[in-house]
C-alpha cells in the first residue's frame, strides 16, 4: 500500500465500527446518554448550517401512512429488541419492526434509541430507523437526526444521504451543496460517493469538486482500493506496516485493517499489532482505535485482554478500555476494575471509572458511592459533586454542605463556584460570601468571580471588592479583568483602588490595555498616578508590553522620553524582546542598546542566562509550555516585578494568579528555574 497516496486528506472522517479519526487526532465514540427531541418539526437547527426544505416540496418516494404496529406498541419492541443477546436475532427483528412503521413512528423510535441501554446497541438500532426514514423524507431524517447527541450524527447523516443519492442523486447533491456547515457537508458528500460507487470515478470526481471538495473523492477511491485487500486482513496489515513512515496523518487506515483483523482473528493479534509497530505514538493512536472498536462489541473481553498484554502501555490501554466501558456500563467497569490484583493499576482503573462515570451520570455516581472502597469514597463524591454543578450548582452546594471533604474542599468549591458563575457571577458571589465554611477559602474564590462579574456589572463588582479586606486585593483583579474588556471604564475606576501591594497590578493592568489599544500616552501618563518608589518598575511594564506589540513603535518614541532612565528601561525592554524572536533588525537593535546605561546592560546579561536556565512553565494540572511562550499574567505582585530588577538573579519559584488561561478556571502558574 502506497501511504503517499492516501496523504491528501489525512486522517479525516474513516468511521470504523464505532471509532471516529479526525484531522486533529483519535477521538473516541462517546456513548452519550441524551433524550432527543420528538423530530418531527421539520425545521432544522440554524447552527446545523442545513439549508431549510420547502413543507410541501416531494422530497422522499415513499409515503407510508400505513400503521400495521401503534407506537406505544413499537417503542416497547424496541427496547425489547435493545436486550436481545444475539446480533443476528437482534438485526432481525428490529428490521422488521422498521419495515411495518410509519414516519411519525419511526421518528418516535429515533427519539427513544439515544436513550436505550447499553448505549453501545444504540448505533445498531438507529442506522436501519435512519435508512427508512431516509427513504420516505431525507429532509424530515437530517432534522431528526440533527436533535440527536452530536457524537451520533456524523454516522447518521451520512447513511441518510448514502440513501438519498441512491433514489435521487441530484437532488442529494444539490442539498448538500447548499450546506452551510462544512463539516456535514464533508460527511453528506461522503455518504453520496461511497453509495454511488457504480459511478465512474470521473463522475465522483466531478461531484466532489462541485461541493468544493475534491481531495475527498481521491480519499474514497483509496480506501475502496484498500477494501478489497482486506479479504486477508493480516497479509494486508504487514503490506502497509512495510511502507509506514510513522505519518499519524495516515493512520487511520492502519485502523481500518487492524479492526478488520481483530474482527476476523480476535483480540489475540492485539500483541501481535503492537509489536510489528516501530513507531510508539502509532502504537498507542492505533491499538486505542481497536481497542474502543472492540469495547463497543464485548467490553468485559475486550478489557480483560488489555490486561494480559505485554507490551510496556498495556497499562494505558486497559486505562483506555476502563474509560470507554465506563460510558455505557459504568457499574460492570468497576466491577471488573476492582478484581485486578495489581493495586496501583486497580486504584487507577477505578479513579478512572469513577471519573467518567461522573461525567456522564453524576448522580447515578453519587447514589452508588455507598458500594465503594472506602478510600475511594470521598473521591467518588467529590466527582460526583462536581460533576452535578455542571448542570446544577445549586444543588451541589447543598450537597458540599452534607459532607466532609477536607483539604478537598477548595477544589470542589472553586469548581462549583466557577459552574455557578456561567449562570449567574453574582449568585455565585452571594454564595462565597454568605457560606461560612469557606471563610479560609474565600479571597481565591471570590477573585475568579468578581473578574466575571466585572463584565456585566462592573460598578457592583467593585462595590464588593471594596467590601473585602485591603489584602485581598480583590479591585485589582476586578479592574484586571475589566481592562481587557473595557479598558475605558477600568480607568473611570482605577481611582477606587486602595493604596498597597495591590494598587500596582491594577495600574499595570490599566496601562497594558491602553498600549494594546495604542494609546500609550495615555498609559505613560499613569505612571503619575501612583507612589514613586513604584513608577519605575510601572515603567518596565508599560515598556515591556510596548516593545512585544509595537516595537518599532517604542523605538521611534525612545529618544523623546523624558530621562535618560527611562530612555535606558524602553531600551532594556526591547533587547529583552529579542529572546521571544528577532522583531527588530540588528541595526535597530544597535541603535536601542545605546541608550542602556551600564546597570541595565549587566541585568541584560544576567536576565538572558536566567531565562535560558529555566526548565518550563508548568501549569497546575499538567499542562506545560516551553520557556519561550509568553504568558500574560493579569495579576503581577509588586515583589515579583521588582524581582525583574536587581534581584532577578535569586528568583526561584514565583507563583501568579491567571483567570481564564484554562476557560473558566483559577490556575496557578510556576515559573521553574533550571539547575
Amino acid at each position: 500500500m502506497d501511504f503517499k497516496k492516501l496523504k491528501p486528506l489525512g486522517l479525516i472522517g474513516i468511521f470504523v465500527t464505532g471509532t471516529v479519526l479526525g484531522a486533529a487526532g483519535l477521538v473516541m465514540i462517546q456513548s452519550v446518554i441524551s433524550s432527543a427531541a420528538d423530530g418531527s418539526n421539520p425545521e432544522i437547527a440554524s447552527h446545523s448550517g442545513l439549508p431549510e426544505s420547502d413543507a410541501n416540496e416531494p422530497s422522499g418516494l415513499i409515503d407510508n401512512e400505513h400503521r400495521s404496529l401503534g407506537t406505544e406498541d413499537a417503542l416497547s419492541r424496541l427496547e425489547d429488541i435493545a436486550q436481545v443477546s444475539s446480533t443476528f436475532a437482534r438485526n432481525a427483528e428490529l428490521h422488521r419492526l422498521v419495515d411495518s412503521a410509519d414516519q411519525k413512528t419511526l421518528l418516535s423510535m429515533l427519539s427513544l434509541s439515544s436513550q436505550i441501554k447499553p448505549s453501545t446497541v444504540q448505533p445498531e438500532l438507529q442506522k436501519p430507523i435512519v435508512q427508512r426514514l431516509a427513504m420516505m423524507d431525507p429532509r424530515r431524517a437530517l432534522s431528526a437526526v440533527e436533535k440527536l447527541p452530536h457524537h451520533q450524527n456524523d454516522l447518521l447523516t451520512k447513511e441518510i444521504f448514502h440513501e438519498w443519492s441512491q433514489s435521487s442523486l441530484d437532488e442529494a447533491v444539490k442539498f448538500a451543496k447548499q450546506m452551510k456547515n462544512d463539516s456535514i457537508q464533508f460527511t453528506a458528500l461522503r455518504g453520496i460517493l461511497e453509495s454511488r460507487s457504480d459511478l465512474s470515478d470521473d463522475v465522483r470526481r466531478g461531484i466532489a469538486r462541485e461541493l468544493g471538495n475534491e481531495s475527498i473523492a481521491e480519499h474514497t477511491f483509496a480506501q475502496e482500493a484498500m477494501m478489497g485487500q482486506l479479504e486477508n486482513p493480516e497479509k494486508a496489515w504487514y503490506s502497509m506496516v512495510d511502507d509506514w513512515d510513522g505519518d499519524l496523518q495516515s493512520s487511520g487506515y492502519l485502523l481500518h485493517v487492524a479492526n478488520a483483523w481483530v474482527n476476523q482473528s480476535g483480540l489475540g493479534v492485539l500483541d501481535e499489532i503492537y509489536e510489528s509497530l516501530d513507531d510508539r505514538n502509532s502504537k498507542m493512536v492505533v491499538l486505542s482505535g481497536v481497542i474502543a472498536s472492540a469495547m463497543q462489541r464485548d467490553p468485559e473481553a475486550t478489557f480483560n485482554r488489555t490486561l494480559m498484554m505485554e507490551s510496556e502501555q498495556a497499562s494505558t490501554l486497559a486505562l483506555t478500555a476502563a474509560r470507554t466501558w465506563a460510558r455505557s456500563d459504568p457499574q460492570s467497569a468497576f466491577s471488573a476494575a476492582s478484581n485486578v490484583s495489581k493495586g496501583g493499576l486497580r486504584l487507577n482503573l477505578q479513579r478512572t471509572i469513577i471519573s467518567s462515570w461522573a461525567s456522564n451520570n453524576p448522580s447515578e455516581l453519587l447514589a452508588a458511592v455507598s458500594t465503594f472502597p472506602e478510600n475511594l469514597t470521598k473521591y467518588a463524591e467529590m466527582k460526583a459533586v462536581t460533576g452535578i454543578s455542571r448542570e446544577s450548582p445549586e444543588e451541589a452546594a447543598q450537597l458540599m454542605a452534607t459532607m466532609d471533604f477536607g483539604e478537598d474542599l477548595s477544589s470542589v468549591a472553586r469548581t462549583i463556584a466557577n459552574n455557578w458563575s456561567r449562570k449567574d457571577p453574582l449568585a455565585a458571589v452571594e454564595w462565597v460570601l454568605t457560606n461560612a465554611d469557606l471563610e479560609n477559602q474565600r479571597r481565591s474564590l471570590l477573585r475568579p468571580l468578581l473578574g466575571k462579574l466585572a463584565r456585566e456589572q462592573p460598578e457592583m463588582a467593585m462595590d464588593i471588592a471594596l467590601q473585602q479586606p485591603v489584602e485581598f486585593g480583590l479591585e485589582a483583579g476586578v479592574i484586571s479583568r475589566l481592562a481587557s474588556v473595557d479598558v475605558h471604564k477600568a480607568l473611570t475606576l482605577l481611582s477606587r483602588v486602595r493604596q498597597g501591594a495591590h494598587q500596582f497590578p491594577a495600574y499595570t493592568s490599566v496601562g497594558s490595555a491602553l498600549v494594546d489599544v495604542g494609546q500609550t500616552q495615555r498609559a505613560m501618563k499613569l505612571a503619575n498616578e501612583l507612589p514613586e518608589e513604584l513608577r519605575d518598575v510601572y515603567y518596565r511594564s508599560v515598556f515591556g508590553k510596548w516593545a512585544r506589540s509595537d516595537p518599532e513603535g517604542l523605538l521611534a518614541e525612545i529618544d523623546k522620553l523624558s530621562s535618560a532612565s527611562l530612555k535606558s528601561s524602553a531600551a532594556f525592554a526591547l533587547a529583552s524582546n529579542s529572546r521571544f524572536g528577532q522583531s527588530l533588525s540588528d541595526e535597530q537593535m544597535e541603535y536601542a542598546k545605546s541608550f542602556l546605561n551600564e546597570k541595565e546592560l549587566e541585568m541584560l546579561d544576567r536576565t538572558r542566562s536566567t531565562f535560558h536556565s529555566f526548565d518550563s512553565v508548568v501549569l497546575e494540572g499538567g499542562i506545560s509550555a516551553s520557556p519561550d511562550v509568553e504568558i500574560m499574567v493579569e495579576s503581577v505582585m509588586s515583589e515579583v516585578a521588582g524581582a525583574l530588577g536587581d534581584a532577578l538573579q535569586q528568583v526561584e519559584v514565583r507563583r501568579f494568579d491567571v483567570e481564564d488561561l484554562v476557560i473558566d478556571e483559577n490556575v496557578t502558574v510556576e515559573v521553574i528555574k533550571g539547575p
